[in-house]
């Protein structure tokens, strides 16, 4: 049986690049900025300059893992509570040709 290998792409959470090209599409990050005090970068995400949104987080992060037309990456959420604030940090899923995530 062959195994699927994955890659990702180079950087880390504080370091990445903000635009990369996977299967002939155009994936940038704008509006980057620390999640936290200190915390990763994270901003808006846009593919073929399509942003991608969903209500109520604070933006994604990279660097990407990229598998055919799938990529992987961080999205974060700032929970507001009555006594304090509790980061979260999801990997999601986005199949880049329908725009939309697993």
């Amino acid at each position: 049986m062959k195994k699927s290998i994955v890659y990702a792409e180079m950087g880390n959470p504080w370091r990445f690049p903000s635009s990369y090209e996977v299967a002939s599409c155009r994936i940038q990050f704008k509006d980057l900025h620390n999640f936290g005090k200190e915390g990763p970068l994270c901003g808006k995400l846009f593919i073929n300059d399509i942003q991608l949104t969903i209500p109520d987080y604070d933006g994604f992060g990279g660097p990407i893992i990229k598998n055919n037309k799938y990529i992987y990456l961080p999205l974060y959420q700032m929970k507001t509570g009555n006594r304090s604030n509790s980061p979260r940090t999801y990997i999601v899923e986005i199949d880049i040709s329908k725009k939309n995530i697993g």
